[in-house]
């Protein structure tokens, strides 16, 4: 869950992201109920990853993998919210990727090209 703070104009800022595992180890491990937990006390704030409209999947993939993290806002140019790209995203565009060039080698191979 990306957590966002008003940037103007209708735009929203991402501030933080709150992932099952920051609940897990600052809330749950600790003791903390999710009744009487803030939001803001166990979002991760520092360093946020971010990626453009035209970043290239490989890259969403090797920050993914560098980080440990499974999901990456999108931001604008002027860093405002406008989506979010999932580990599963990365993966069903890969294989997609993969499945066309098996059927461009099989089609090159078997004279079809």
């Amino acid at each position: 869950l990306v957590i966002v703070e008003p940037a103007g104009g209708g735009k929203y800022k991402p501030v933080g992201i709150i992932t099952e595992r920051d609940y897990m180890e600052k809330g749950i491990v600790l003791g903390r109920h999710a009744k009487e937990t803030l939001v803001q006390d166990i979002m991760s704030r520092k360093g946020l990853i971010s990626v453009t409209p035209d970043a290239q999947l490989f890259d969403c993939m090797e920050l993914m993998t560098q980080n440990h993290i499974r999901h990456i806002p999108v931001v604008d140019e002027s860093q405002s919210l406008i989506g979010m790209i999932s580990i599963g995203d990365v993966v069903r565009e890969m294989v997609t990727a993969h499945r066309k060039e098996m059927a461009e080698m099989s089609a090159y191979v078997a004279g079809g090209y």
